[in-house]
């Protein structure tokens, strides 16, 4: 894509950017969430997990909803700007709007208790 017509090296460029982005949200993510665990004296309690869970689909659900704006900005580009650029964003924001919607509707309300597994 890079190589290739403005267009395709507008929305490479979007999707090296989102992926790279992602990949250090993931990265940061893992690493806090490691640190936190790693200080709680029961990390399964079933007050953490309930706390955790809660925490959890109230993220997912406001990603959700910025997800669709990523979409809207990405359709403003498309009129405006460059459009390949405003492709990648709506193509990305997509995607991450059905991530987090599969998993916040795939993610207990909180009020179950619901043990959590890490790998050790």
């Amino acid at each position: 894509m890079l190589l290739g017509r403005r267009f395709w090296r507008e929305m490479g460029r979007q999707f090296i950017s989102w992926g790279i982005v992602n990949m250090g949200v993931v990265y940061v993510g893992l690493r806090m969430s490691e640190e936190r665990r790693a200080a709680l004296p029961d990390p399964n309690d079933p007050e953490v997990i309930q706390r955790d869970t809660q925490s959890l689909r109230r993220l997912l659900e406001i990603n959700t909803l910025v997800d669709l704006l990523y979409m809207a900005g990405g359709r403003i580009l498309m009129r405006r700007g460059p459009r390949g650029t405003g492709l990648g964003i709506i193509i990305q924001g997509a995607l991450l709007f059905i991530f987090d919607l599969f998993h916040t509707g795939n993610t207990p309300t909180g009020t179950e208790t619901v043990p959590l597994r890490f790998a050790e």
